[in-house]
């Protein structure tokens, strides 16, 4: 973004609204997490991702999600790999 032009506060706006999902999927964990400890809490927290969180809920059907995140980021670099070579 940067290299694009944007400004500090664009950068920021635009983490902030990425990142939103974050506070969603970790609400919608919360009724398996009670009574954990906050130090396992922040641990947990750190590994809170899309593909783990469509694994750990998958009760929903979204085990597939993991797969396709996967394709999702290897076909773009195979394709710079192709074009590198």
């Amino acid at each position: 973004m940067t290299a694009a032009g944007a400004t500090a506060s664009q950068i920021i706006l635009a983490t902030f609204l990425l990142n939103l999902r974050h506070l969603l999927m970790g609400a919608s964990l919360a009724p398996y997490l009670v009574g954990v400890k906050f130090w396992k809490l922040a641990i947990l927290g750190h590994f809170l991702n899309d593909e783990s969180y469509a694994l750990t809920i998958s009760r929903f059907q979204l085990d597939f999600a993991f797969l396709g995140a996967f394709i999702g980021l290897l076909v773009p670099q195979l394709k710079d790999m192709a074009i590198n070579t």
